[in-house]
């Protein structure tokens, strides 16, 4: 393996098979009908299946959180910036009121409210004082976790 190729990761990766692949008409018509069957109700029991059916990929998962978090924001940054530069407000006005009308809230609204019973349970984490305490640093072996 080159240099380059042991030095690129999933996301550069990612960005050239996009490129070749939006450059085909059959992709493009293949990728419109598989956002048209999107499925939410299915999505719990794919959820229940990855945590459960092998908890060591659950915690595999977990544990690259912090990159998958950071590639999130990081494309969320990237597309506020295209957004912003290149769209006029008149089109993502329509663009999000199409979007709101199809959003199930009562689930969002289920969402939020876990997750503030999450953050709640682990807030202690995030004060000044914790953080500057090193106390999100990982235990020495042998340690209590």
């Amino acid at each position: 393996m080159d240099e380059c190729a042991k030095t690129k990761g999933i996301f550069e990766l990612g960005d050239r098979i996009a490129k070749a692949l939006l450059n085909k008409p059959g992709f493009k018509a293949n990728l419109a009908l598989l956002l048209n069957h999107i499925d939410p109700d299915s999505v719990p029991d794919l959820v229940r299946t990855l945590i459960w059916e092998d908890v060591g990929v659950a915690l595999s998962l977990a544990d690259a959180v912090p990159k998958i978090a950071n590639a999130l924001i990081k494309a969320a940054e990237e597309t506020v910036t295209q957004v912003n530069d290149h769209f006029p407000p008149e089109f993502l006005r329509e663009v999000i009121r199409i979007i709101l009308a199809e959003i199930d809230f009562v689930a969002l609204m289920n969402v939020q409210t876990g997750f503030n019973r999450i953050m709640a349970e682990v807030a202690p984490l995030f004060t000044p004082e914790a953080l500057d305490t090193g106390a999100l640093a990982m235990p020495e072996k042998g340690g209590q976790a």
